[in-house]
């Protein structure tokens, strides 16, 4: 019973190998003769073959067990020759902590580092060298908060509170003590069903919040919140702040230190909160994101006034996002100036029955740099024209901007004359129109929102209407002023129909004997891309005003009129 696992294993393929020997050498075994044994002598007998079996069921389960801690430790150097058992714990512990829930938008999950332990050895061994992987806390389980606060050591925490059962987050807010709350990064709490309880709340975020960088706080929606919270939050660290139907007094000094601030769901705008928003705004110096979204507005309601012109400067400023009502959003983006390398990002959810984009942009918007200086727009007529939508960007800056209002069929031809006529895009290069049909009433409008825009020199058409793209048609006698500059002309998915194209081409071709003072450009590139009115004979008439024209994805020169196309990968 002493002996060691490898003697066992030995003695017990010895017994095995002597058996083999045996049948092979002697044949089978004779038979058991018959003898008359005394009882004693039979048990003694039974006694001895139940030690052999004991010992060799124990060689066997310890044969077993040998062999699988042996199986255990070849699959263990096996999968250390995995790809991902290459790269060196830091850069395991790394992705451990990426994919965790506090880099994505996602419940938290406390289970996450516990389903990493049970993977391998090698996997438990990293998770619990980094405390990162614990220092995502939201609702758990009392029992594992000790471990959670424990294995996180002193890395900054991520705190998520929200009610689960009647007083639970008070209660799981009590289990965080104030060394815990000093080096937390990141508190969210969710105050649905604790709006009796608002004043502990605020006692707990009485605490210096030393580390503190980002603060998020909702408030349920059908207990809509129209003051501000009373919160003497101590957080010189804070950079991004969020609010969902409440928001701190805009004379708090929280604001100053921000770099992102969203506003959500907010019962406002009076003329006295817009101007402590704006001032809210002018302090902090170094904002980079706002977003406002989905105000609370009445419809009767009109812009607020301000009785002393008020102009805030956001040098900063990467990402301006507003999803409120048009009255709300001219007011913001007559108060405040975008630098030109910045985004803007506009959406107009309220339905009114409006065609005018100055409803919603100051006209002449100076302040506006990023808009201002759009090189490439693109406008888009969706859902059949119910819904407009505006894209532009800057090639110079950077900057960039993305309009689109949900309105009623038919306000797409109006809204982009309505935009060409109040933003001027003096730099604007590209245009590209889709889905515009045709215009019942006033055919017109699409070629005046044209004439805003002189230094086009690439225009863009898919899926519109032949009256549309005819809008390029110029005559010398009357709309000579209509993209002037133009030489790209491209049409995708069109029916415009043959003769109608030859006579817009014909249009733009100058001819040696015009006049000298003349400032336009010829066109000199077609494109014509699944168009299937027209058919590919039109290809040499067009070349005779054309330099080149592309049918698809062939190719073909002035010069090579009378040849036949190659294909664009064989010529530049």
């Amino acid at each position: 019973m002493s002996l060691s696992i490898p003697t066992l294993v030995t003695s017990l393929f010895q017994a095995l190998l002597d058996r083999i020997q045996l049948d092979c050498s002697d044949g089978d075994p004779p038979a058991h003769k018959s003898k008359s044994l005394s009882l004693d002598l039979a048990a003694e007998a039974r006694a001895a073959l139940d030690q052999e079996i004991k010992m060799i069921q124990l060689t066997i389960n310890t044969f077993k067990d040998h062999a699988d801690r042996l199986l255990s430790a070849i699959r263990h150097r096996r999968n250390q020759h995995a790809p991902i058992h290459r790269l060196p714990p830091e850069m395991i512990s790394l992705i451990f902590e990426l994919a965790g829930p506090g880099t994505q938008r996602r419940n938290l999950e406390y289970r996450d580092p516990l389903n990493i332990m049970r993977v391998s050895r090698d996997w438990r061994q990293i998770a619990m060298d980094s405390p990162r992987v614990w220092a995502h806390i939201s609702m758990i389980p009392e029992p594992l908060l000790s471990t959670f606060l424990e294995r996180s050591k002193n890395v900054p925490l991520e705190l998520t509170f929200y009610r689960t059962t009647r007083g639970a987050a008070l209660q799981h807010m009590a289990r965080i003590s104030p060394s815990h709350l000093e080096r937390t990064r990141v508190l969210r709490i969710d105050l649905s069903g604790m709006e009796m309880q608002i004043d502990k709340v605020e006692s707990w975020l009485s605490t210096p919040l030393s580390a503190l960088e980002r603060l998020e706080i909702n408030r349920p929606e059908e207990e809509m919140y129209h003051g501000g919270l009373n919160f003497a939050i101590d957080a010189p660290r804070l950079r991004h702040l969020s609010f969902e139907h409440c928001f701190m007094p805009f004379d708090h000094p929280i604001y100053s230190t921000l770099s992102t601030l969203t506003l959500r769901n907010i019962a406002f705008i009076e003329t006295d909160v817009a101007v402590g928003l704006l001032q809210a705004l002018e302090a902090s110096l170094f904002l980079e994101e706002l977003s406002l979204q989905y105000q609370m507005y009445s419809a009767a309601a009109t812009e607020p006034t301000l009785s002393n012109p008020m102009m805030v400067n956001l040098p900063h400023l990467r990402r301006l996002s507003l999803g409120i009502p048009s009255p709300i959003t001219r007011f913001f983006l007559g108060h405040i100036t975008t630098p030109a390398s910045s985004q803007t990002e506009l959406v107009v959810t309220d339905r009114r029955p409006y065609d005018d984009i100055a409803s919603i942009i100051p006209s002449q918007p100076g302040n506006l740099l990023n808009i201002t200086a759009t090189t490439e727009l693109l406008v888009s007529a969706r859902d059949g024209g119910a819904n407009f939508e505006a894209k532009g960007r800057s090639c110079k800056s950077g900057g960039s901007f993305w309009l689109i209002i949900f309105g009623e069929r038919g306000l797409a031809h109006g809204l982009f004359e309505s935009l060409a006529h109040v933003v001027p895009m003096p730099h604007l290069q590209t245009l590209s129109v889709h889905s515009f049909k045709k215009k019942k009433k006033d055919t017109g409008s699409f070629a005046r929102a044209l004439g805003h825009f002189p230094s086009i020199t690439t225009l863009e058409f898919k899926g519109c209407h032949p009256t549309v793209i005819e809008s390029v048609t110029i005559s010398r006698a009357r709309n000579r002023h209509i993209c002037p500059l133009l030489q790209n002309l491209s049409l995708s998915d069109c029916s415009i129909k043959e003769g109608a194209l030859l006579r817009l081409v014909r249009s733009r071709t100058f001819f040696p004997d015009d006049e000298p003072s003349t400032t336009g450009r010829p066109l000199e590139r077609l494109d014509l891309v699944s168009c299937w009115e027209p058919t590919r004979d039109v290809v040499p008439k067009l070349l005779e005003h054309l330099k080149v024209v592309y049918w698809g994805a062939q190719r073909f020169k002035q010069v090579e009129a009378e040849t036949t196309g190659v294909d664009d990968s064989q010529s530049a």
